[in-house]
């Protein structure tokens, strides 16, 4: 998947799991720097992504790209095997990650996404992104839940133009927050 929709993910992650769960975010044909601004704002109350030690899972659900079907049956079975297997993580939020969450996103890659729509609040997110970058134009959409202890979201990237600007993804992630940090870690 190329750049500006991963970015895009991980950005729409780390905002949908750090706002104040009472108070909404609201947007539509925004940037994503003026969405990230409204996340900060609706969390200036301190009440983002509870510190301490997070594990989560990611698994891709589908996914298909240009001339797969010119590789031999066995290979991109074995490929999409091994993607659906999912990966997991586990990491250290440290106090100062979850008051500031903006530090910890992706970069906006030159400007080219903008979100369509997106909706975050009491805790649901839905989300609807596009990205146009060499003339190839990436529609990402997000939907899930989240609180300051854990959230779980759907999402779907599909692409048009030549090459691996086509591609299309489907995948699943969750995380929750399991404890306080490891001794050494942060």
């Amino acid at each position: 998947m190329s750049k500006p929709v991963i970015a895009a993910a991980i950005s729409i992650l780390v905002l949908a799991a750090c706002g104040k769960s009472d108070e909404g975010v609201s947007a539509k044909n925004a940037s994503v720097d003026e969405v990230q601004e409204k996340v900060a704002a609706a969390a200036r109350s301190g009440e983002f992504m509870a510190p301490g030690q997070w594990k989560g899972a990611m698994k891709v659900t589908n996914l298909s790209f240009p001339e797969e079907e010119k590789l031999p049956a066995a290979m991109r079975d074995q490929m999409k095997a091994q993607m659906a297997k999912g990966h997991s993580f586990e990491n250290c939020l440290t106090p100062e990650e979850a008051r500031d969450p903006r530090k910890n996103l992706a970069e906006n890659q030159g400007g080219q996404c903008t979100y369509d729509h997106f909706e975050m609040a009491n805790g649901v997110i839905d989300a609807k992104m596009t990205c146009n970058a060499g003339g190839a134009k990436r529609v990402m959409t997000m939907n899930g839940t989240y609180s300051r202890d854990s959230y779980d979201m759907k999402m779907s990237a599909r692409g048009d133009g030549a090459g691996p600007a086509a591609m299309s993804m489907d995948m699943e992630m969750s995380a929750r927050r399991v404890g306080e940090c490891k001794a050494g870690e942060s």
